[in-house]
C-alpha cells in the first residue's frame, strides 16, 4: 500500500512540474523588409517571356504561369 502511494505521489509531482511551466510567447508579428534588389528580382522572375529560352535538352516541361498549364516541349 505504501509503494502505491509513493508511486502516485511521484506521478502527480512529475505531471504538475511538466504541466505548470509558464510559456512566454512573442505575439508581435515581425515585419519583413524587402530590399530594392529583392523586389527587382521578384519582378524580373514574374515577367512574361516572349522568346524561347535556350536549353540543352531535347525535351522539356514548360509551365505557363498565366494559364497554369504545363506542356511537353520537344526540339
Amino acid at each position: 500500500m505504501q509503494k502505491i502511494k509513493v508511486f502516485w505521489v511521484t506521478v502527480i509531482f512529475i505531471l504538475l512540474v511538466n504541466v505548470l511551466v509558464p510559456v512566454y510567447a512573442d505575439d508581435e508579428s515581425e515585419e519583413v523588409d524587402v530590399t530594392v534588389e529583392e523586389l527587382e528580382e521578384i519582378l524580373e522572375t514574374a515577367a512574361e517571356i516572349s522568346e524561347i529560352p535556350n536549353i540543352n535538352s531535347r525535351k522539356a516541361v514548360v509551365y505557363d504561369r498565366v494559364s497554369r498549364q504545363s506542356t511537353l516541349w520537344e526540339r
